[in-house]
């Protein structure tokens, strides 16, 4: 093992895949058809008993805090997403929803300065924070009476977006975010569901020869690209971690900030020992 010591502060890449599979061999470890997420397919850094991981998925970041280093992995998430959409010199992008995988994706997105972004959410807070936090003031809040719409082609006369990126894991959203992009938009998924999707293919999505992509987990290269750009001081994610608490304090506090109404972006639960 060469590429981490003991001692050196990491962010742990959850991501275990096949390093045999096709998959792999062709550079794509994130989706590996047996990739297996540590937290997620198994029990993740809480387990009791002692456990390995392959030195391969430890990325080195002493220079960062381990609030930094915490956030890496969602911060990993956006920044695959929006390379997979690949925005280009004066295109809008549009992300929906500005919950944690959306914020990731606008914190990379803002550091394109060529690429004109907004962002779409129900919550009129979320957009507070993305203009106050990230510079990003161009927030259309979601209506049921489909005037965000009309809000959207204002924005872009009328053009829409370049780029969909929907990081609401909503059926709804994923089915109805085909009518923001415009003609040869691309669209991209990065917030999941297990429920099946429909969407208008005639009407909008083969008129205007739309192209849909997803977007799943993130890429080594992705990790190591992110801790850089924190040690630059290109972004900043103080604000996000708006609540902590203890471990010991888990089974009484935590089912709070499940409740919207708290306005959680990320919460830190400290392990003293």
């Amino acid at each position: 093992v060469t590429n981490v010591k003991v001692g050196d502060k990491c962010s742990l890449e959850p991501y275990v895949n096949d390093p045999h599979s096709s998959t792999s061999q062709k550079g794509n470890t994130n989706c590996c058809p047996g990739v297996q997420v540590i937290g997620v397919h198994g029990p993740g850094g809480l387990r009791k008993a002692n456990w390995t991981v392959p030195a391969r998925k430890l990325h080195v970041g002493n220079k960062l805090s381990y609030d930094e280093l915490a956030l890496v992995e969602t911060l990993a998430i956006g920044y695959h997403a929006v390379h997979r959409a690949n925005p280009k010199a004066g295109e809008t992008v549009i992300v929906i929803g500005a919950g944690p995988i959306g914020l990731s994706c606008l914190e990379f997105l803002k550091l394109m300065p060529e690429v004109n972004v907004i962002v779409m959410d129900m919550v009129q807070g979320r957009l507070d924070f993305c203009a106050n936090n990230l510079g990003i003031e161009n927030g259309v809040q979601f209506s049921m009476d489909g005037s965000h719409l009309k809000r959207l082609e204002e924005m872009t006369d009328s053009k829409l977006a370049d780029v969909v990126i929907d990081a609401t894991g909503s059926v709804k959203s994923m089915s109805n975010c085909f009518e923001y992009g415009g003609f040869t938009s691309r669209i991209v998924y990065v917030g999941i569901t297990t429920e099946n999707l429909t969407f208008p293919h005639a009407p909008i999505f083969h008129r205007r020869e739309q192209t849909l992509l997803a977007s799943r987990n993130a890429l080594p290269a992705d990790f190591d690209d992110i801790i850089k750009i924190i040690e630059a001081g290109d972004i900043d994610t103080k604000a996000w971690i708006t609540h902590r608490l203890d471990i010991e304090e888990v089974p009484t506090e935590f089912e709070k900030f499940t409740d919207p109404k708290l306005g959680a972006i990320k919460a830190v639960i400290t392990v003293n020992n």
